[in-house]
């Protein structure tokens, strides 16, 4: 009988006969090295869960970048910066009259103003809308599409100086001051462009005299495109003339007759205001 090809020790450790070295088979043999480097691969590639953690940080990033630096179509109102009437501000006096006797006082009338931010951002519009303090609107309620800065600052300022205007018509009325209309604007090609110019005191139109700018409204009220009425008018330190206008249709399609001009009162004394602001005051025309 053959004996076998593995041989025990004395520890009882079996090793490897003839047989097995003929088989290349060895039970301690080194790992395949492509098999390693495979592996090692593996675990340098990012998974599923990397991927994701790397777009979210990225699409919180993009979102706290556009909410910090893209401005939103909106803007911001608020309180803004108040000015006593009866007091100065750098160095002078708000409001001065002329011609007519004023009186010094020592309580104080303050005259409130309103921010408006166009510099709005998507966090800025949140914060400030939260504060409770300032309301957002959309930014098309107060800049006409492709009005500049400049017409925007000049319209405020011709919308502050109407509402100062009828602040001063207001109170020298209330004690007993005599006021007077003019001419506040011409519609080019109307009748009155041809005729009167921006400031010419209004006294008479079609044979009433008026001496408030609801009164030329009224004294128009009757009368049909067409028509002639007669207009008497002061400019400047010259004597009143009278001169006639005919008619014509109304832009917006009333019945009555079109003469083209902007009416609006007017104090005979005249008070200046060093202060600024934005206010809206509504237009009609006659």
């Amino acid at each position: 009988m053959n004996e076998p090809d593995d041989t025990r020790s004395a520890s009882g450790v079996t090793e490897s006969g003839p047989a097995d070295k003929r088989d290349g088979f060895s039970p301690y043999s080194p790992p395949d090295e492509a098999s390693e480097k495979e592996s090692k691969r593996s675990l340098r590639r990012p998974t599923r869960r990397t991927w994701t953690i790397i777009f979210s940080i990225a699409l919180v990033v993009t979102f706290v970048l556009v909410g910090s630096y893209v401005r939103v179509p909106y803007v911001a109102l608020g309180p803004g910066p108040t000015y006593d009437t009866l007091g100065e501000n750098e160095g002078r006096d708000v409001v001065t009259i002329d011609g007519a006797r004023s009186y010094d006082d020592d309580g104080q009338l303050r005259m409130t103003t309103v921010s408006l931010n166009d510099e709005v951002t998507l966090f800025g519009a949140l914060g400030l809308w939260i504060s409770g303090r300032y309301s957002v609107a959309p930014r098309e309620e107060y800049f006409q599409p492709g009005q500049t800065d400049e017409q925007v600052r000049q319209e405020n300022v011709e919308q502050f100086q109407q509402s100062q205007s009828q602040a001063e018509v207001a109170a020298l009325r209330a004690l007993g001051h005599p006021v007077r209309v003019v001419a506040d604007q011409i519609v080019d090609d109307t009748p009155a462009a041809e005729l009167l110019e921006p400031g010419d005191e209004l006294n008479e139109v079609n044979g009433r005299s008026v001496s408030e700018q609801s009164e030329v409204m009224a004294a128009l009220e009757n009368t049909r495109p067409g028509q002639d009425v007669e207009i008497t008018y002061t400019r400047g330190d010259a004597e009143p003339r009278t001169v006639t206008a005919t008619l014509t249709q109304h832009p917006q399609g009333q019945n009555h007759g079109f003469l083209g001009v902007q009416p609006a009162d007017r104090a005979t004394c005249r008070s200046r205001s060093t202060s600024r602001s934005s206010t809206s005051a509504a237009r009609r025309r006659a």
